[in-house]
């Protein structure tokens, strides 16, 4: 099971992945309007797909059409209106029991929202039990019986039995603390690849370049010589850089392979699902803590070996709850999803602001970093001449 945040390129994702289907797609919004996902839809019921829609009723002639086309092709429509506080109004969907797509995302056509971002959630099969069977119950709510045999036969594709559940409020608490784990944890596994970006070109901005920035801003202080104010600024700011520089020369970051980066990533994330402390019993916590803060010091230094065998020994150790011990009562519940939410609030703060900074936008802008720091060695090189009065 991983869970991965994407805030780029979302519709086409999405596109992919609903193509992408092979036995079944679910989709449960108050919003399914966009062409493009109603278009493939259609296409995958006419390939054969099993496909279940519950969504919002038709407001458009062309959506009616669309809805019923569907339905002629051997697909499922339920309408359903849902209250804007259920944690289904934004939406899901279900690609053969075995990729999750949710997030702050709204299903209709137009232009995303600034905080757009939706959440692939790959093989949790618990998860997966409890999303059907919190459908049926959406269903029966609205007192159409005929969709628990239709909404069966999607379950039966995979051949695979649901779990009984005896109290439906319990089970959909339980559902909405599922997919806010999973959220927060693609947000703090998305922050810190952009903490690690940011990290390992400051890193390179320092050993390439901190020499030569250190000699320009001496070469600054000592033209305002005369002038003590500015001059006590200048020599302010070269002695903060020098600490920097400083400190980055004492980080031992490990030069990898391309191929390297993406297994360290892959081999990442497996190990931070079995030791984040938001997702271990409350017993074995502050030993999660310890390892996911070694954890992710041996991947901030891209030390491959070191996060390897701290998975290895993740998978001996005992800190996942079982179902049984995850299963509570209402107020529990409702306490976690409280927490959960405050989290993924700051998290998504923390993620903006570093998508919206200047340092952000100035490395995602470079197309190729040997020419940036060639060239900018070089513009360096002949700043310092001419403060030298070389130039």
């Amino acid at each position: 099971m991983r869970s991965e945040a994407v805030f780029n390129d979302i519709v086409n994702r999405i596109s992919d992945a609903l193509k992408g289907a092979e036995r079944s797609i679910l989709v449960v919004t108050e919003n399914f309007k966009h062409p493009v996902y109603i278009k493939t839809l259609l296409a995958k019921a006419k390939a054969g797909c099993s496909i279940c829609l519950i969504s919002g009723k038709a407001t458009t002639k062309k959506q009616r059409a669309d809805f019923d086309r569907l339905i002629k092709l051997g697909g499922q429509y339920y309408a359903h209106t849902f209250e804007e506080d259920d944690f289904r109004h934004k939406g899901f969907c279900l690609i053969d029991d075995t990729i999750l797509i949710t997030g702050h995302y709204d299903w209709k056509a137009g232009e995303l929202s600034y905080d757009a971002n939706v959440i692939f959630t790959y093989e949790d099969d618990p998860l997966v039990k409890l999303i059907h069977s919190n459908c049926k119950e959406l269903l029966k709510t609205s007192a159409k019986a005929k969709v628990l045999h239709e909404v069966e036969a999607i379950e039966e594709s995979k051949g695979a039995q649901l779990s009984i559940w005896n109290d439906p409020a319990v089970e959909g608490l339980q559902l909405e603390k599922k997919l806010l784990e999973h959220q927060l944890q693609a947000y703090e596994l998305e922050k810190i690849e952009l903490d690690k970006l940011l990290h390992e070109f400051e890193h390179r901005h320092s050993m390439e370049l901190g020499d030569l920035i250190i000699e320009i801003l001496h070469w600054r202080k000592e033209q305002h010589r005369n002038d003590p104010e500015k001059y006590s600024e200048a020599e302010a700011d070269e002695e903060a850089y020098r600490k920097q520089v400083a400190a980055e020369l004492k980080k031992n970051l490990f030069e990898i392979s391309d191929g390297d980066k993406l297994e360290l990533k892959k081999t990442f994330r497996k190990a931070t699902h079995l030791c984040h402390p938001d997702k271990v019993s409350e017993a074995f916590r502050d030993i999660a803590m310890q390892i996911f803060i070694k954890l992710k010091e041996a991947y901030d230094a891209n030390d491959l070996k070191t996060v390897a065998g701290i998975l290895e020994d993740l998978k001996k150790r005992q800190f996942i709850q079982t179902e049984a011990q995850e299963l509570s009562k209402s107020v529990a519940l409702i306490e976690a999803k409280k927490y959960l939410e405050e989290q993924i609030t700051v998290k998504l703060k923390a993620i903006f602001a570093i998508q919206h900074s200047e340092t952000y936008q100035l490395v995602t802008g470079i197309e190729d970093w040997d020419v940036y720091f060639k060239q900018t060695k070089e513009l360096l090189k002949e700043e310092l001449a001419l403060l030298k009065g070389e130039g």
